[in-house]
This record gives structure tokens, sequence and C-alpha cells, in this order.
């Protein structure tokens, strides 16, 4: 899918991030006008914590939203995560539901952002489990811990671009949502 496909303008966004370290992320992007979509945007103007389809469903979708349908982005490290909706929402969103992966995990951009790259490839761990040995991190899904980590966005972005460059991938990824200025495509 080509970025020139995705336009949440006008519309309402629900961006459902899979833990901290993703909301942290997407925070920070939202904070500094990086993203394709704006803090104003967001459903009552914060990015959600994922929860079961069925709570989605009764917390958001089943609000009058007029018109116009919110899109749902969900922000999450599994290629494969089933995210059934259960009819009307089924038919009503099936077009407006964008998964965004940070697979293998989004320990990566930290593995990007050292420039640590090539050594991580040779090793047979988990990227989690890289940067504890590596580096030391151990509280990387901490609330906040992101945010503190990447002080400086160019950093995060950057680490972004860089993973983007060298993964091969058919997914939607956290590159997918920065504005045209930040791509190189």
């Amino acid at each position: 899918m080509q970025r020139d496909e995705l336009n949440f303008e006008n519309n309402i966004v629900l961006c459902i991030c899979e833990g901290n370290a993703e909301t942290d992320i997407i925070d920070i992007l939202l904070d500094n006008n990086m993203l394709i979509f704006t803090r104003d945007m967001l459903f009552e103007k914060r990015v959600l914590r994922r929860e079961s389809v069925d709570r989605i469903q009764d917390n958001y979708l089943s609000l009058d939203y007029g018109s116009k349908l919110p899109f749902i982005l969900r922000i999450i490290d599994s290629k494969h995560e089933a995210f059934k909706l259960r009819e009307p929402y089924k038919t009503m969103y099936k077009s407006r539901i964008y998964t965004f992966c940070t697979s293998p995990e989004i320990e990566m951009l930290i593995i990007y952002d050292k420039k640590d790259i090539k050594c991580f490839n040779k090793e047979n761990m988990k990227p989690s489990v890289y940067c504890k040995a590596n580096y030391g991190l151990r509280d990387i899904k901490k609330k906040g811990f992101m945010k503190e980590y990447f002080k400086n966005q160019d950093d995060l972005l950057e680490a972004i671009i860089n993973y983007e460059k060298c993964s091969s991938r058919d997914k939607l990824s956290l590159y997918n949502l920065l504005n045209k200025e930040y791509r190189f495509d």
C-alpha cells in the first residue's frame, strides 16, 4: 500500500497502540507534527491503548459520528493479529482499518538509533533481549521510557527512516504515517 492512499484529513482517527512504548513514539511524532494526522483529529485528542475488539466496538464504534466514520489505526508488532469486528461494524469499517506493524518489536528503533543493526543481525536474539543484554535497557516498555530516550525527535525520525530503508516489508509501518516532508520516497 502506498502512502498516497492514506488520507485521514477532516476525519476522526482512533489511533490504538499496543503498549507504552508505541504510545510514547506516536506521542513524540504527534507533538512534533511529523505524522499525516494531528492530535486534534484523534478521538478525545489522545492515543488509545489496545483493548479487545468488543471493548473498541462498545466504547468507540457505537458512538454517533454523524456522516463521517472514524479511521482505525492500529500500531502493533504482530503481523497477523486478528481484528474481527462483528456486524454492523464489520461492514461499516471494512475500508477504514489500517494496521501499522512495528515487527519484530518496537526495540528495533533503539537498535537503529545506536547504528548497531549489523551486530544485532549476527545475534540470534529478540530485539528486547538484545537491548537488555547489550545496552542494559530493561525498562523500554515502561511508560515514558521512549519519550526520555528519544528526547531529540530527529533521532527518532532517523531511526524510523533507517528501519524502513533496511526492511523488506509488505506491511504498513510507522514510516507510512510520517508526513511527506520526512519521507525519502
